[in-house]
């Protein structure tokens, strides 16, 4: 906030000519903004005026969303407000903290922007993609693939992601860099950086920070090695976002409901290239799982080690795993089948 003091005269004119301003620019939300106190001071017997001008809100002009999808795709602002976006064009919208972006259909692609502000999406199979001005971006859906460029927080630079996931996945602002998190382990993420080279970074982890040259580290510092598209095919990828084929909304067993649930709901299961290369092991619990019609979907076998996991689905295929324990990993109902 900026003080400026200036004797009485002068401080009446400057009123006079903002008051004349307001009424010529009807005082909207681009006329000039002045607040005006008047303090009597005693300082040789001169009267003084305090002219207090409010520093700018940061953002406050309009948005422009231009959609370059096939289909329309619904803008909700955060007063509730909705604007429907034809593919391919460009609309104005008054400036929000928060905007969703829903009805995205298959694939959909749209850029948000204004003279502080700039993220651009484009999503496969995602649910939502919801911008906020002061958080960072999040974007939810089921098995959705996407492609995301933001500017940072304190910073003119770009920085682009793509991957896949499932559940949410948000980038949040964090100074010049953006902070990745996700319920599930975020896998195989390709970074650009501005004017920069792609980097490929397998992130076996729920979170992890990208910075502006490109680089990728975990939430504790550790960096993150770039690798080949070779490198990460030889790695036998990242924890499976969704190993059971054959998922079904509510799940049955028989046996421990409670061992069931803990096992789908509270582990991911990956690094087949690493549990493959483990010997026979004897097994110590088998969970059968089924669906509502009764049908066997899957069976988990864990073996003596503890963390040597193998699945094996109703349409043939058969697995072994790493599981690493994550709590709330999954959100799959488990009952009983009586």
């Amino acid at each position: 906030m900026k003080r400026i003091f200036v004797p009485a005269v002068v401080a009446v004119l400057c009123i006079c000519g903002v008051c004349v301003y307001a009424v010529e620019t009807g005082y909207g939300r681009d006329a000039v903004k002045a607040e005006t106190i008047e303090k009597a001071t005693e300082r040789e017997g001169d009267d003084e005026y305090t002219i207090v001008i409010p520093e700018s809100d940061i953002g406050e002009d309009d948005f422009t969303i231009t959609s370059s999808g096939k289909e329309p795709i619904t803008v909700t602002a955060a007063d509730g407000s909705e604007s429907s976006i034809e593919g391919g064009t460009e609309k104005s919208i008054p400036f929000s903290k928060k905007v969703t972006f829903t009805n995205l259909g298959e694939e959909a692609s749209a850029e948000i922007k204004n003279s502080t502000y700039f993220c651009s999406f484009k999503v496969t199979n995602a649910e939502s993609v919801v911008a906020n001005v002061s958080n960072g971006v999040t974007i939810n859906g089921d098995d959705y693939g996407y492609q995301l460029t933001m500017k940072t927080k304190n910073g003119s630079k770009k920085l682009s992601f793509t991957g896949s996931l499932t559940g949410a996945l948000n980038a949040e602002y964090s100074g010049n860099d953006i902070v990745l998190n996700s319920n599930l382990v975020l896998g195989k993420i390709v970074v650009t950086a501005e004017n920069g080279a792609a980097k490929n970074y397998l992130v076996n982890k729920t979170e992890c920070v990208i910075h502006t040259d490109g680089s990728a580290s975990l939430e504790d510092g550790t960096a993150l090695p770039a690798l080949s598209e070779e490198e990460i095919a030889n790695s036998g990828g990242t924890s499976v976002q969704n190993v059971f084929h054959t998922i079904s909304p509510a799940l049955f067993v028989s046996g421990s409901v409670s061992d069931a649930a803990k096992l789908i709901n509270d582990y991911v299961y990956g690094d087949e290239t690493r549990a493959s290369k483990l010997d026979e092991e004897t097994a110590v619990k088998s969970v059968k799982y089924y669906g509502e019609t009764g049908r066997l979907l899957f069976t988990i076998t864990v073996y003596a080690s503890g963390n040597h996991a193998r699945i094996a689905t109703a349409d043939g295929e058969t697995h072994d795993y790493i599981m690493e324990a994550q709590e709330g990993a999954h959100c799959y109902p488990i009952f009983s089948m009586g």
